[in-house]
């Protein structure tokens, strides 16, 4: 996810291992990783909701996980998070800056999928 702030950089997953990692758009090669307590195995959709607010769905965890920073993504905790059940959640949009849905596609296949507003604990 993109942040224009500070000259600008990306939020990315690494879905296999849920490695969060700060990449300056300016300097790609300086990146860094976003050091965090929360296992963000499986990551795949992300949405940068505020610039402290980064939403993240994790598919093989049916869990939208709200992380937040107050460092600018040196590190992020866990404040919230939403069960989606198993419908192999994959990406997320918001409505609004309190509206966020989810996709459930059910199975890769499938010619059916549901978009769902997420409501966290």
């Amino acid at each position: 996810m993109f942040h224009p702030g500070e000259g600008g950089f990306l939020i990315v997953a690494k879905a296999n291992d849920g490695t969060l990692f700060k990449v300056p758009i300016s300097n790609p090669q300086s990146f860094t990783t976003v050091s965090k307590t929360q296992s963000l195995v499986g990551a795949d959709g992300l949405l940068l909701l505020t610039p402290e607010t980064l939403l993240v769905v994790s598919g093989s965890q049916q869990t939208v996980f709200r992380m937040n920073t107050t460092d600018t993504w040196a590190s992020a905790r866990a404040t919230s998070s939403f069960a989606t059940g198993a419908v192999g959640p994959t990406t997320i949009t918001r409505r609004s800056l309190t509206d966020a849905y989810v996709l459930y596609p059910y199975t890769a296949t499938s010619p059916f999928f549901e978009i769902v507003k997420a409501t966290f604990q």
